[in-house]
């Protein structure tokens, strides 16, 4: 469903009104994308979403930035996973391992490591392999930024009304007076999570 039709669904469902004001559509957007941001928690643990990036390293060079637009889950050199160094190793990182510092991952300077051919520049530069997950995009109603907004959630169709009864149930929590509503939208969200969950494992 386009975002429209979901911020039009929450507005129908909470107070029965066909049309709603540009404030109210703000907001209806804004409690989406933080049903949006709980269900993308959600999605994330599934293998579909992850991507093999090549991060490829500057001539002598023993650090490079994290690829923009993505958070890693594992690195890899050559068919062999890299894990996570201590702080306490960073002037003496092993072989097989890494750091990260303000975004940057840092390898041992003494990597021997292969190479291949950079597409960027058609050069023969030393490489790691990341598996990278995309950072959650907004919800919007009009793309402007196609890294970092969607206007259509990226989970399948039928799951897409669990983020109005998420909308609704932040909705609801953030109005006094709305104690029962509360409690039926809570099941509702529950369940759709639950729902997204059970699809994704």
């Amino acid at each position: 469903m386009h975002v429209s039709e979901l911020i039009d669904l929450v507005s129908q469902l909470s107070f029965g009104r066909a049309t709603s004001t540009a404030k109210e559509r703000e907001l209806y957007l804004r409690f989406l994308n933080l049903a949006n941001l709980e269900m993308w928690q959600i999605a994330v643990n599934a293998n579909q979403f992850l991507k093999k990036v090549d991060i490829f390293f500057k001539d002598q060079s023993n650090q490079v930035p994290i690829p923009k637009g993505y958070y890693l889950k594992k690195l890899f050199y050559g068919e062999k996973t890299m894990k996570q160094s201590t702080l306490d190793h960073l002037f003496n990182i092993p072989q097989s391992e890494y750091i990260i510092i303000n975004n940057e991952i840092i390898i041992s300077p003494t990597y021997n490591q292969s190479t291949k051919i950079d597409p960027s520049d058609n050069t023969n530069k030393k490489y790691i392999t990341a598996l990278v997950l995309d950072n959650p995009k907004h919800l919007v109603e009009n793309v402007a930024d196609n890294t970092n907004e969607v206007d259509e959630p990226v989970y399948p169709l039928p799951y897409h009304v669990g983020l109005v009864y998420g909308a609704l149930f932040y909705l609801y929590t953030s109005n006094k007076g709305f104690i029962e509503k509360i409690k039926y939208q809570m099941i509702s969200w529950d369940e759709a999570k639950k729902n997204l969950a059970s699809y994704y494992n």
